[in-house]
């Protein structure tokens, strides 16, 4: 699946090269010309705050699902969707961290249970 905005970078690279027009370059690749066109507002700056809160609090947190971030957010006063969180979280690349996973034992303990025998014949039983 090929994004608009890559769709748009090839429709200017062939115009640029000038191998045909931008309405035939956009019939070509199958893009709309108010796509081609299109420029995307910018941020405002309480918005790249959220972005870089919730970064900020998913490095601290890593095993923090969407919900508990946006909780956190909450509790600083931040009003946020989920699906904010959730959006800004894949388009950086923020996953939950599995647990680590324990390591099994190696080899002989050499620690027996009061009342098993470590050897046939031999009695651990406590002696007062």
């Amino acid at each position: 699946m090929v994004s608009p905005m890559q769709k748009k970078q090839t429709v200017a690279h062939v115009v640029s090269h000038g191998l045909c027009s931008v309405r035939r370059a956009c019939r070509y690749l199958g893009v709309h010309r108010s796509t081609y066109r299109y420029r995307a507002k910018p941020l405002a700056p309480k918005q790249i705050q959220l972005h870089q809160r919730i970064v900020a609090l998913s490095w601290q947190h890593p095993r923090y699902v969407y919900r508990r971030i946006r909780a956190l957010l909450a509790q600083e006063g931040w009003s946020v969707s989920r699906k904010q969180v959730q959006r800004v979280r894949r388009k950086e690349g923020l996953k939950v961290r599995p647990k680590p996973q324990r390591m099994p034992r190696q080899g002989v303990s050499g620690f027996t249970h009061p009342g098993t025998r470590a050897q046939p014949g031999v009695d651990l039983g406590f002696h007062f």
